[in-house]
């Protein structure tokens, strides 16, 4: 099976960026113009932009294009209280880094899942988690919770390498809002084995609801990672 192009137009923005071909704020290429090289619709180059954006390796200016980022962001993005309000982007909650699935599998949801997702109580959620690396170390356990009868369409595909837009395109769902939390929980075992991070120890998790242009929840995902709150001024 051949490499996904959103997977090649990220690899080839990637490579651009570490050779020092393409600096620090300069502008990439447009939509049209990457979809006009690599033969796909701007769809997928939307999705493939929208990955590299969440993980920080560049940024969208609307209006003015997509800009590389700049080397010297920091991991205390995700040490701080000031995302803790609602509104807030997910780009704007983003390092560089690469991600690697660990499971993919369905079940019944928590009560919290369930209430952010507004599911029935014989519902279930199709949950992905994966673990962010930064540097080549673990930084964070993403857990990414979808209802199972809105997503349907694309339980049976490999969900370990799709990314949310492409799942939500397949199964006719147009995200809109994105809104995000974050609060202390205690690390459990699960988190501690993937994070190298002894149980029970104070750490953060982001959440991040996911809703359609009509704002219905169609996703939410718990970011956990090693931090603590602290007040900022914004």
């Amino acid at each position: 099976m051949g490499i996904p192009i959103y997977m090649r137009i990220q690899q080839y923005i990637t490579a651009k960026i570490r050779s020092g071909e393409w600096a620090e704020d300069s502008l990439l290429p447009t939509e049209v113009e990457l979809s006009k090289q690599f033969g796909c619709s701007r769809i997928t180059v939307t999705t493939a932009l929208r990955e590299l954006a969440k993980d920080g390796a560049i940024y969208r200016i609307q209006g003015k294009g997509t800009f590389v980022s700049r080397r010297n962001t920091s991991r205390n993005v995700y040490r701080t209280s000031g995302l803790s309000h609602f509104g807030t982007k997910l780009e704007d909650l983003t390092i560089p880094g690469e991600h690697r699935c660990v499971g993919v599998y369905v079940s019944s949801p928590t009560d919290e899942v369930s209430n952010l997702l507004r599911l029935g109580s014989e519902q279930r959620v199709i949950t992905i988690d994966r673990i962010k690396y930064v540097e080549g170390v673990p930084f964070a356990l993403e857990k990414l919770y979808l209802p199972e009868l809105l997503y349907a369409p694309v339980i049976e595909k490999h969900l370990e390498t799709q990314h949310f837009d492409e799942l939500s395109a397949a199964c006719g769902v147009t995200p809109g809002k994105s809104f995000i939390s974050s609060e202390p929980v205690l690390c459990d075992a699960q988190i501690g084995q993937f994070l190298n991070i002894s149980e029970g120890t104070p750490i953060l998790r982001f959440c991040i609801e996911l809703q359609d242009m009509q704002g219905n929840p169609v996703a939410c995902e718990f970011v956990f990672v090693d931090g603590k709150q602290e007040r900022v001024e914004l």
